[in-house]
């Protein structure tokens, strides 16, 4: 069943350890989910990994299972460079889904604003829509666990972006119960897409809905 990607990981020179340990994390994903691998969508692998946070696993651990599944999807969807078209059986499509990494780096750099710079890193790097982005409260922060929980899910935390957000919380100006807050509660779609237009304009990047569409890929590593 994992040909493919035991394939793919010895052509890209993994160690033998590695190899094994990814097929045995996808096994037992397969086996708990219960599921073809062309059916298998976001939904499934985010109630996989609330399972495995209620089992205590650690934030190193789920991120090198995360890997290993998204590794074997790729593998047998060839998703790097398109999204399944949902309701077509798995046909991929080239859609641009947002900005390249290379695109992203730039717009990071023309931004000035802590804030904004955080913002935007983790809608791009960790695909959270801005309708969810602009309602994270504070308290949905674990920094313990280095972990970002969202309505519906959680998304795993680097040890840079969790340090990003301590230091930007020590320096904002006022108090608010929400981690990007304006005056008046939270910030607005309209903020935010001022806030990419700006960005997109500093870093000479083509300006597209890629931040404010509420739509996501569901076959993204979101968890």
């Amino acid at each position: 069943m994992f040909d493919v990607l035991m394939q793919e990981m010895k052509n890209k020179n993994f160690s033998p350890r590695t190899i094994e340990l990814y097929v045995q994390y996808n096994q037992d994903f397969y086996n708990f989910i219960k599921k073809n691998p062309r059916d298998v969508a976001g939904a499934d692998i985010r109630h996989y990994i609330f399972h495995l946070l209620g089992k205590q696993y650690s934030s190193s651990t789920i991120e090198i299972i995360q890997n290993a599944l998204k590794m074997y999807l790729q593998c047998i969807h060839k998703r790097t460079n398109g999204v399944r078209e949902e309701g077509v059986g798995g046909k991929v499509v080239n859609v641009r889904e947002g900005p390249t990494k290379k695109e992203v780096h730039k717009m990071l750099e023309a931004t000035k604003s802590s804030k904004h710079k955080i913002m935007m890193d983790l809608m791009y790097s960790l695909k959270i829509s801005v309708g969810e982005l602009v309602r994270v409260k504070v308290s949905d922060v674990d920094f313990n666990q280095k972990v970002l929980r969202l309505n519906a899910r959680a998304v795993m935390l680097s040890e840079s972006m969790v340090e990003q957000i301590k230091q930007y919380l020590r320096a904002r100006p006022y108090q608010s119960k929400y981690l990007f807050a304006s005056h008046e509660g939270h910030m607005t779609q309209t903020n935010v897409e001022k806030m990419v237009n700006t960005a997109c304009y500093g870093a000479r990047v083509n300006s597209q809905t890629w931040a404010w569409d509420e739509k996501r890929s569901d076959v993204g590593m979101e968890i």
